[in-house]
């Protein structure tokens, strides 16, 4: 995932600039106050869903939700411009349905889009987040392997 600013295109920042940027997405993820990311944060939320996945805020099911995992806070470690996230694996919370996972989404506890637009795939591809299988089964336990978000 690159980071791109208005119709400028991509550029290139130092990666101490790059880790401050993710440990602040780190911190929305954990729901802590922008303005000093201060406060003890919570719990954030990843969305699995299908190519449809809806961006619309909000704490009940996405349009195009498949499953959803809680993320622990803090959510992961940020070093040399990657945020990895931490206590993967992780099991999914409520009931799956069926459909073939496609995209992903970290929300907050309160339901607000942080990150999306998230590439899901099963280990040994290039996608931003792991999962175990990206057919989906209704009701079935589905695991968040593990995930990255690289500063572009």
């Amino acid at each position: 995932m690159s980071v791109v600013y208005s119709n400028t295109g991509t550029i290139s920042t130092n990666t101490a600039l790059k880790d401050l940027r993710l440990s602040c997405v780190r911190d929305a993820i954990n729901g802590k106050v922008p303005a000093a990311w201060t406060g003890a944060g919570s719990t954030g939320v990843l969305i699995v869903g299908t190519a449809s996945l809806a961006t619309t805020a909000g704490t009940g099911a996405a349009a195009g939700e498949l499953c959803r995992f809680t993320i622990p806070n803090p959510c992961g470690t940020v070093t040399g411009g990657v945020l990895t996230f931490a206590g993967t694996p992780i099991n999914n919370t409520g009931t799956a349905v069926a459909g073939t996972a496609a995209l992903a989404q970290f929300r907050d506890n309160a339901g607000n889009v942080i990150v999306s637009g998230l590439t899901v795939g099963i280990t040994g591809s290039s996608a931003d987040v792991i999962i175990d299988s990206v057919t989906i089964s209704a009701a079935q336990v589905v695991t968040f392997v593990s995930g990255t978000i690289t500063h572009g």
